[in-house]
């Protein structure tokens, strides 16, 4: 299905409206379907950049949190929509799903890769996120500063 939904842009329209269901369970599989297809083809999210910005990134739903994180690399974010992304996805970072929270310090370290003047507030994040988190965090953090300062050497 995915493979189908990523080749026909009225399809992945209809399932990108499923974002707004009443239904939870809608909305979460359509999210996870959502980012399958934009790794396969990441230009048919173009046109929504604005609404995920706006919209979608205000759904309060750990599920469709952690994919709207997974989602920001491949949105194509000018240096200012980065600031939008930024702060949304320093809100993430207070959630309490684990899952969320790692997903968004991965999004914070690519957003670091298009503005690097976001580079040192998303260091003091990682750092800040590791003394008060879990394992998977901790371990996360520690790559995200070796990426981040193995590029600040390049």
């Amino acid at each position: 299905m995915v493979l189908i939904v990523s080749k026909n842009e009225n399809l992945f329209e209809e399932l990108f409206n499923c974002l707004y269901s009443e239904n939870k369970i809608i909305r979460m599989r359509a999210a996870d379907a959502i980012q399958k297809i934009i790794e396969l083809e990441p230009s048919i999210v173009k046109k929504y950049k604005n609404e995920i910005l706006h919209k979608i990134s205000k759904i309060d739903q750990q599920e469709v949190c952690w994919h709207v994180a997974q989602l920001i690399p491949h949105l194509g974010l000018t240096k200012a929509e980065t600031i939008i992304a930024f702060k949304f996805l320093n809100d993430y970072l207070s959630d309490k799903s684990k899952i969320v929270r790692t997903f968004s310090l991965l999004a914070v370290t690519d957003l670091s890769d298009i503005n690097s003047s976001l580079k040192p507030e998303v260091i003091k994040i990682i750092k800040q996120q590791m003394r008060k988190g879990n394992p998977a965090i901790l371990s996360r953090g520690k790559k995200l500063l070796i990426k981040l300062e193995s590029k600040e050497k390049t």
